[in-house]
């Protein structure tokens, strides 16, 4: 690696954000003996949740079970869970993940002949189910849309939900069947909890995930404080507060 390279990448993680928070933390720490200990353990906590090891470290458990595809014969249809969209964006108006996720049911659905649901409303501009559809159209322009749950290759539209319990509850209403069997897309680290939550709305939810985050190996780098570590770690702790809540709650 050129000296170049490295001091660009030192640059980055050292002075960028989060470590633009991480320094004040240890001068005042350094400064304000009172203090001392809360405001340098501040900055180490926010130094390891924001190193990519430590989010891939969290991440790890949420992924690992899912990398297997399963045998989805049966299955009635293809669920895929929004995860937000951007409505002035010109172009393809899906944000990262839920572009995977539509694409992967799109893969899905197209190589078993089976009906899309993509489920998803949104809190500002139109639902995040059109603006998949507006951009499966994109890529397929010979799908249709569908209101109701077909046989064979369509898109279905659920476009009132804002969080996972909603999806498959407003998606229950497609189905006739007691314990419909479906496929279920969505991101791998949030497969968990939707199993969970699906499961408990009476489906035979078949995990397909897509979008893992978790890379075998590390660099030096990933000890460093950078936003994709905080992220990660963001990401983690969000699903593992949920799994917490379901089970709570009785799910």
């Amino acid at each position: 690696m050129s000296t170049i390279f490295i001091l660009s990448k030192l640059f980055t993680y050292l002075f960028l954000p989060p470590s633009l928070f991480i320094w004040p933390l240890v001068w005042a720490g350094w400064v304000v003996k009172r203090y001392r200990s809360f405001f340098i353990a501040s900055a180490l906590l926010l130094w390891i949740i924001s190193a990519p090891i430590v989010g891939r470290l969290l991440l790890e458990p949420l992924e690992r079970p899912y990398r297997t595809m399963p045998d989805i014969s049966g299955a009635k249809a293809v669920v895929i869970l929004g995860g937000g969209s951007i409505a002035a964006e010109p172009t393809i108006p899906l944000a990262e993940e839920p572009m995977k996720r539509l694409l992967w049911g799109m893969v899905q659905a197209r190589e078993h002949n089976l009906t899309m649901i993509y489920s998803g409303g949104s809190l500002r501009g139109p639902s995040g189910a059109r603006q998949a559809y507006k951009t499966a159209r994109m890529i397929d322009p010979r799908l249709l849309l569908s209101t109701t749950l077909t046989e064979g290759y369509a898109f279905v539209l659920e476009e009132e939900s804002k969080d996972t319990v909603e999806n498959a509850r407003l998606t229950k209403r497609f189905f006739t069947d007691q314990k419909p069997k479906i496929v279920l897309v969505t991101s791998a680290y949030h497969m968990r909890r939707s199993m969970m939550i699906f499961t408990h709305e009476g489906f035979d939810p078949l995990p397909c995930a897509t979008d893992f985050k978790v890379e075998e190996g590390y660099l030096v780098w990933d000890f460093f404080p950078s936003m994709e570590g905080l992220k990660l770690s963001y990401a983690a702790l969000h699903e593992y507060a949920g799994i917490l809540s379901l089970k709570l709650r009785g799910f």
